[in-house]
């Protein structure tokens, strides 16, 4: 288990904030995968793109672009 880095402070400076970012990283990294897929759905990237580059998700009446890239990683924008 990996033990948080966030110290106690008054006021946050840039050096906390950043130690706190840190230790919610290696929180969330340190979460089992069994427990993280357990909870929570999973949609294939490749069901949801439908064998295109590029779709348009719809969310709240904003529209969202889901992109694959050259190196394979999925961009979202808005």
């Amino acid at each position: 288990m990996v033990l948080s880095r966030v110290h106690a402070r008054t006021s946050p400076t840039a050096t906390s904030v950043q130690q706190e970012r840190h230790a919610m990283h290696d929180i969330a990294v340190s979460a089992p995968a069994s427990f993280v897929a357990a909870s929570l759905p999973v949609v294939e990237s490749a069901r949801l793109m439908s064998g295109s580059r590029e779709i348009v998700i719809q969310h709240a009446g904003q529209s969202y672009r889901l992109r694959v890239t050259r190196a394979n990683k999925l961009i979202l924008t808005k």
